[in-house]
Protein backbone atom coordinates (compact mmCIF):
# COMPACT_ATOMS: atom_id res chain seq x y z
CA UNK A 1 0.00 0.00 0.00
CA UNK A 2 1.36 3.44 -0.92
CA UNK A 3 1.82 6.11 1.71
CA UNK A 4 2.28 9.77 1.07
CA UNK A 5 5.42 11.82 1.54
CA UNK A 6 5.58 15.30 3.07
CA UNK A 7 6.60 17.94 0.57
CA UNK A 8 8.18 21.37 0.59
CA UNK A 9 6.50 24.72 1.26
CA UNK A 10 3.47 25.78 -0.82
CA UNK A 11 4.39 27.23 -4.21
CA UNK A 12 2.41 28.59 -7.15
CA UNK A 13 3.77 29.26 -10.60
CA UNK A 14 2.30 30.11 -13.98
CA UNK A 15 4.03 29.06 -17.18
CA UNK A 16 3.24 28.62 -20.87
CA UNK A 17 1.64 25.26 -21.63
CA UNK A 18 1.78 25.48 -25.42
CA UNK A 19 -0.46 25.97 -28.42
CA UNK A 20 -3.47 23.85 -29.29
CA UNK A 21 -4.16 22.45 -32.78
CA UNK A 22 -5.67 25.79 -33.83
CA UNK A 23 -2.72 27.88 -32.68
CA UNK A 24 -4.34 29.20 -29.51
CA UNK A 25 -1.82 29.68 -26.69
CA UNK A 26 -2.56 28.21 -23.21
CA UNK A 27 -1.07 28.69 -19.75
CA UNK A 28 -0.82 26.33 -16.79
CA UNK A 29 -0.95 27.38 -13.15
CA UNK A 30 0.73 24.81 -10.92
CA UNK A 31 -0.12 24.90 -7.22
CA UNK A 32 2.15 22.67 -5.16
CA UNK A 33 0.31 22.57 -1.84
CA UNK A 34 3.37 21.59 0.17
CA UNK A 35 1.25 18.93 1.90
CA UNK A 36 1.56 15.21 1.20
CA UNK A 37 2.99 15.73 -2.29
CA UNK A 38 -0.28 17.12 -3.70
CA UNK A 39 -0.29 19.55 -6.62
CA UNK A 40 -3.04 21.06 -8.76
CA UNK A 41 -2.77 22.08 -12.42
CA UNK A 42 -5.16 24.65 -13.91
CA UNK A 43 -5.34 25.43 -17.64
CA UNK A 44 -6.10 28.99 -18.80
CA UNK A 45 -6.19 30.76 -22.15
CA UNK A 46 -3.03 32.86 -22.50
CA UNK A 47 -4.97 36.14 -22.50
CA UNK A 48 -6.39 35.52 -19.00
CA UNK A 49 -5.42 38.34 -16.64
CA UNK A 50 -2.98 37.60 -13.81
CA UNK A 51 -5.70 38.70 -11.38
CA UNK A 52 -8.11 36.07 -12.73
CA UNK A 53 -5.39 33.43 -12.70
CA UNK A 54 -4.62 34.23 -9.04
CA UNK A 55 -8.34 33.98 -8.21
CA UNK A 56 -8.76 30.82 -10.35
CA UNK A 57 -11.37 32.51 -12.56
CA UNK A 58 -11.67 31.27 -16.12
CA UNK A 59 -9.73 28.02 -16.08
CA UNK A 60 -11.08 25.34 -18.40
CA UNK A 61 -9.35 22.23 -17.08
CA UNK A 62 -8.01 21.09 -13.73
CA UNK A 63 -5.94 18.10 -12.67
CA UNK A 64 -4.80 16.87 -9.25
CA UNK A 65 -1.71 14.73 -8.68
CA UNK A 66 -0.11 13.26 -5.59
CA UNK A 67 3.46 12.05 -5.19
CA UNK A 68 3.56 8.78 -3.26
CA UNK A 69 6.53 7.39 -1.34
CA UNK A 70 7.06 4.43 -3.65
CA UNK A 71 8.13 6.55 -6.63
CA UNK A 72 4.63 6.78 -8.09
CA UNK A 73 2.45 9.75 -8.89
CA UNK A 74 -1.29 9.21 -8.61
CA UNK A 75 -3.35 11.36 -10.96
CA UNK A 76 -6.82 12.33 -9.81
CA UNK A 77 -9.62 13.26 -12.16
CA UNK A 78 -8.95 15.69 -14.97
CA UNK A 79 -12.03 17.85 -14.83
CA UNK A 80 -13.44 20.92 -16.50
CA UNK A 81 -16.34 23.29 -16.17
CA UNK A 82 -18.79 22.60 -18.98
CA UNK A 83 -22.20 23.54 -20.21
CA UNK A 84 -25.09 21.09 -20.49
CA UNK A 85 -23.85 19.91 -23.89
CA UNK A 86 -20.58 18.75 -22.24
CA UNK A 87 -18.45 20.25 -24.98
CA UNK A 88 -17.42 23.69 -23.79
CA UNK A 89 -16.93 25.63 -20.60
CA UNK A 90 -19.71 28.08 -19.74
CA UNK A 91 -19.20 31.71 -20.80
CA UNK A 92 -16.24 30.68 -22.91
CA UNK A 93 -16.94 32.06 -26.36
CA UNK A 94 -14.21 34.69 -25.98
CA UNK A 95 -11.72 31.94 -25.10
CA UNK A 96 -12.11 30.10 -28.36
CA UNK A 97 -12.76 32.95 -30.80
CA UNK A 98 -10.14 35.58 -31.50
CA UNK A 99 -12.66 38.43 -31.66
CA UNK A 100 -16.14 39.33 -30.54
CA UNK A 101 -17.63 39.46 -34.06
CA UNK A 102 -19.20 36.02 -34.37
CA UNK A 103 -22.34 34.25 -35.51
CA UNK A 104 -24.25 31.38 -33.92
CA UNK A 105 -22.60 28.93 -36.31
CA UNK A 106 -19.18 30.28 -35.27
CA UNK A 107 -20.14 29.51 -31.69
CA UNK A 108 -21.00 25.90 -32.51
CA UNK A 109 -17.81 25.33 -34.51
CA UNK A 110 -15.23 27.26 -32.57
CA UNK A 111 -16.10 26.80 -28.91
CA UNK A 112 -15.90 23.04 -28.69
CA UNK A 113 -12.92 22.55 -26.36
CA UNK A 114 -12.55 18.88 -27.24
CA UNK A 115 -10.20 17.64 -29.95
CA UNK A 116 -8.07 20.79 -29.75
CA UNK A 117 -5.07 19.07 -28.13
CA UNK A 118 -5.44 20.85 -24.77
CA UNK A 119 -5.71 17.55 -22.88
CA UNK A 120 -2.56 16.28 -24.58
CA UNK A 121 -0.70 19.44 -23.55
CA UNK A 122 -1.85 18.90 -19.97
CA UNK A 123 -0.85 15.21 -19.96
CA UNK A 124 2.64 16.08 -21.27
CA UNK A 125 3.02 18.67 -18.49
CA UNK A 126 1.88 16.14 -15.86
CA UNK A 127 4.48 13.69 -17.18
CA UNK A 128 7.17 16.38 -16.95
CA UNK A 129 6.13 17.22 -13.37
CA UNK A 130 6.31 13.52 -12.49
CA UNK A 131 9.91 13.33 -13.74
CA UNK A 132 10.86 16.60 -12.03
CA UNK A 133 9.46 15.17 -8.80
CA UNK A 134 11.90 12.27 -9.00
CA UNK A 135 9.22 9.73 -9.89
CA UNK A 136 9.16 7.38 -12.84
CA UNK A 137 5.49 6.38 -13.10
CA UNK A 138 2.20 8.26 -13.17
CA UNK A 139 -1.15 6.50 -13.06
CA UNK A 140 -4.85 7.18 -12.76
CA UNK A 141 -7.87 5.01 -12.02
CA UNK A 142 -10.92 4.63 -14.26
CA UNK A 143 -14.39 4.77 -12.78
CA UNK A 144 -17.57 3.20 -14.14
CA UNK A 145 -18.74 6.75 -14.96
CA UNK A 146 -15.87 7.38 -17.38
CA UNK A 147 -16.31 7.09 -21.14
CA UNK A 148 -13.91 4.16 -21.40
CA UNK A 149 -13.72 3.96 -25.20
CA UNK A 150 -12.97 7.66 -25.49
CA UNK A 151 -10.36 7.48 -22.73
CA UNK A 152 -8.74 4.41 -24.29
CA UNK A 153 -8.26 6.33 -27.53
CA UNK A 154 -6.95 9.44 -25.76
CA UNK A 155 -4.48 7.72 -23.44
CA UNK A 156 -3.19 5.32 -26.10
CA UNK A 157 -2.59 8.33 -28.36
CA UNK A 158 -0.57 9.88 -25.51
CA UNK A 159 1.49 6.67 -25.12
CA UNK A 160 -0.10 5.41 -21.89
CA UNK A 161 -1.02 1.81 -21.07
CA UNK A 162 -4.63 0.99 -20.25
CA UNK A 163 -5.74 -1.91 -18.11
CA UNK A 164 -9.37 -2.84 -17.55
CA UNK A 165 -9.64 -4.84 -14.35
CA UNK A 166 -11.06 -8.35 -14.49
CA UNK A 167 -13.53 -9.30 -11.77
CA UNK A 168 -10.81 -11.50 -10.24
CA UNK A 169 -8.31 -8.60 -10.19
CA UNK A 170 -10.89 -6.31 -8.55
CA UNK A 171 -11.36 -8.89 -5.78
CA UNK A 172 -7.59 -9.38 -5.34
CA UNK A 173 -7.04 -5.65 -4.98
CA UNK A 174 -10.11 -5.10 -2.82
CA UNK A 175 -11.35 -2.79 -5.53
CA UNK A 176 -15.09 -2.55 -5.79
CA UNK A 177 -15.46 0.82 -7.53
CA UNK A 178 -12.67 1.46 -10.04
CA UNK A 179 -12.80 -0.58 -13.21
CA UNK A 180 -9.38 0.07 -14.69
CA UNK A 181 -6.14 1.97 -14.67
CA UNK A 182 -4.10 4.16 -17.03
CA UNK A 183 -0.31 4.20 -16.56
CA UNK A 184 2.66 5.97 -18.04
CA UNK A 185 6.18 4.91 -17.15
CA UNK A 186 8.66 7.70 -17.75
CA UNK A 187 11.74 7.21 -19.88
CA UNK A 188 14.05 8.65 -17.26
CA UNK A 189 14.76 6.67 -14.13
CA UNK A 190 15.58 8.64 -10.98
Amino acid sequence: MSRTVKSKARTTKVEPLGKDKYGKQWLVRIDDTGVNGIAFFYIFPAETSRKDIRALHGYIMEARVQKLDDGLVCMGDISHEVTADMRRPPNSLHIFLNDNNHTDSDCDKATNWENRGIGELLIKRLEKWTEQSGCCTIYGLLSPYDNIEKLKHFYQKCGWQIEIFSEERKREEGQDFYIGKVTRCSVSSH
